[in-house]
């Protein structure tokens, strides 16, 4: 029970940590012409305002999640889903679409709902985190089947992000993303991690295929973070902190030792 009371703090910072990322880098200058919701967002279609008033925006939802961290409250919780729900929303509604960066609005959503020290929320997110892989590994084997491992993947996103951002400098491309497209590891890899994905169920119904899924999966965030430079484990990085406390939670208790007479 002591780790699952910390669980909201380490949550919400690490929320607050991909919305300062995603301000940083990202660009907001959307023009008129490429509003095109997607998902939910055309049913609750959402504009972009002016620079000024988004920078507010992002203020206002920062201060909402410090809020959170220092006095944990289901109001505060509800208010920082609505407004993280608007920020890391706003994308959807021009033209891009990632279930990773959703994964965190649905978690702060689940949050708002439960209240402090609560199991709950750790099962239901990091189910969902599982979830989120699975249907990675489902599209790919539903467009391409295994022929998308056979043709090395890894490899062609080295190199088409090369050519695309930094079409002028090699050093881009990390030693280990190179080591991997020469010696043919990179097939192999994107064979492991398709396999991995559509195995990823498994983890939702028995803690020992959690605890041996799980963090296989975290490795892959940071294989791709390495070899192409993509940010893909800042958004999932709430996630990450509910699967692992998850099974810190579900630990069996250990054992007394008998006492000497």
């Amino acid at each position: 029970m002591f780790h699952l009371m910390r669980f909201p703090r380490l949550f919400y910072m690490a929320t607050l940590g991909f919305l300062i990322h995603q301000y940083v880098f990202s660009h907001f200058n959307y023009p008129p012409e490429l509003f095109e919701p997607r998902g939910l967002f055309r049913l609750i279609p959402l504009s972009m305002p002016e620079p000024t008033v988004m920078n507010a925006i992002y203020i206002l939802t920062a201060f909402s999640l410090i809020l959170v961290i220092i006095q944990d409250r289901i109001p505060v919780r509800i208010l920082a889903f609505v407004l993280c729900f608007y920020v890391f929303g706003i994308r959807y509604n021009y033209g891009y679409l990632s279930h990773l960066d959703a994964g965190t609005t649905v978690a702060l959503g689940v949050m708002a709902m439960a209240r402090p020290g609560e199991f709950w929320p750790l099962r239901f997110i990091s189910g969902y985190l599982i979830l989120i892989f699975f249907m990675a590994g489902l599209q790919k084997l539903y467009r391409d089947g295994w022929a998308w491992a056979a043709s090395d993947p890894v490899a062609q996103i080295i190199w088409r992000d090369r050519l695309v951002l930094y079409p002028a400098d090699t050093e881009q491309i990390s030693s280990l993303g190179m080591f991997l497209i020469h010696s043919g590891l990179s097939v192999l890899l994107s064979y492991y991690v398709l396999a991995l994905e559509l195995a990823a169920p498994l983890a939702l119904f028995a803690r020992r295929a959690f605890v041996f899924i799980f963090p296989q999966l975290i490795l892959i965030l940071i294989g791709i973070q390495l070899t192409i430079g993509r940010n893909f484990i800042y958004s999932l990085l709430p996630l990450i902190i509910a699967g692992w406390f998850y099974i810190r939670e579900t630990r069996p208790p250990r054992a007394l030792s008998p006492s000497r007479p």
